[in-house]
């Protein structure tokens, strides 16, 4: 079982490999439009943020690595989409795409508020920091971490991105930055929502999110990885976003 899951993650590297420059660039990429989208109540610039977030990429490769883990140790494993990178990396780079979302949120929050007048908190950010955001992410999250190992094993690549769309899993980050750079510059439009409940909801919507997709995500690579038909599947999955 140990020698299928080391060539499982070989051949997953294979499939998905990316760079770090690249998910960085991506990372900048999806916060800026997903900020534009939240302050501007903007589809058109929020939903590709969703697509191009390298976050979900990530939460599979930390996923892949912890079934390795489990079933074999430390010693063999590496990022699927890192190369030679340890585990203890990946949740690195993972904190260092969240610490960059935030920053690009901040960023943009501040600029836009010093120059111009907004009517805050908008509509979209209203609902990635409020309670009753936080209760229909639960919902949605749930459905998805049973309906994801479904769509990996059957390379149904339509739910896959529905998946990634419906756990939304950079804007609440982003809305975080937002929030903090946005109130900064003009701290009386939020009055009537206090900063520290609308950071706080925001990080619980993100967290309940991220721990569907990597439930998901873990409970189709174990079942997956540890078969002695891998290599069959393997080589025709989709990359999920």
């Amino acid at each position: 079982m140990s020698h299928n899951i080391i060539n499982c993650l070989k051949d997953y590297n294979k499939i998905n490999s990316i760079t770090l420059r690249g998910t960085i660039t991506r990372t900048l990429l999806a916060s800026l439009m997903a900020s534009d989208g939240l302050l501007n109540n903007n589809l058109a610039s929020l939903l590709p943020s969703m697509l191009i977030s390298p976050i979900g990429s990530l939460l599979l490769d930390i996923s892949m690595n912890a079934v390795a883990i489990n079933n074999i140790g430390f010693k063999h494993t590496y990022s699927s989409a890192f190369g030679n990178f340890k585990f203890y990396q990946l949740i690195l780079i993972f904190l260092l795409v969240i610490l960059i979302t935030i920053i690009t949120g901040i960023v943009f929050g501040a600029v836009h508020g010093t120059y111009k007048k907004l009517t805050l908190p908008t509509v979209e950010m209203k609902k990635r920091s409020q309670r009753d955001g936080m209760y229909t992410s639960a919902i949605i999250a749930s459905i998805c971490a049973i309906a994801l190992p479904i769509a990996y094993s059957k390379k149904d690549v339509a739910t896959l991105i529905a998946i990634a769309i419906g756990t939304s899993l950079l804007p609440p980050v982003a809305n975080i930055g937002l929030t903090i750079g946005t109130y900064h510059t003009q701290p009386e439009a939020y009055k009537e929502y206090p900063i520290n409940k609308s950071i706080k909801y925001g990080l619980l919507i993100f967290i309940l999110n991220a721990v569907a997709i990597s439930v998901g995500a873990s409970l189709y690579f174990n079942k997956h990885c540890t078969s002695s038909n891998y290599k069959k599947s393997m080589k025709t999955q989709p990359d999920f976003i």
